[in-house]
């Protein structure tokens, strides 16, 4: 049974496995990913210094915002860390722009582009 259950897998390529979560951080900035729809997208970001990051926009409707809150870890001295939560709805493409408020030096805006097929 073990053996039947390894050789479907190994059948499927990782463009053809559906990942139900998808974990982003500050390192993803000005990448795309695909997924499916009913995929959720984490991002954490870390905020080294004054501000934090704001509300984001999504471009369409493929995308929902589902929320933010204090990322679960433990806090970093360096600044705050925040867990932005998003769900694949439609196939579409989106673009999920996550602002920073602005402290001595401005930190530019965390950026991806969505695709959902």
């Amino acid at each position: 049974m073990v053996a039947m259950v390894l050789l479907a897998s190994s059948c499927h390529t990782s463009s053809e496995i559906s990942l139900d979560r998808i974990s982003l951080d500050n390192s993803s900035n000005g990448t795309s990913i695909s997924v499916t729809p009913g995929d959720e997208i984490d991002i954490t970001l870390q905020t080294i210094g004054p501000g934090q990051y704001e509300t984001p926009t999504v471009s369409s409707g493929s995308i929902r915002f589902l929320g933010e809150s204090p990322a679960a870890d433990p806090p970093n001295p360096g600044g705050p860390r925040q867990l932005f939560r998003f769900e694949a709805v439609t196939p579409g493409r989106a673009e999920i722009t996550i602002p920073h408020t602005l402290g001595p030096l401005p930190t530019p805006p965390f950026i991806i582009t969505v695709d959902v097929s």
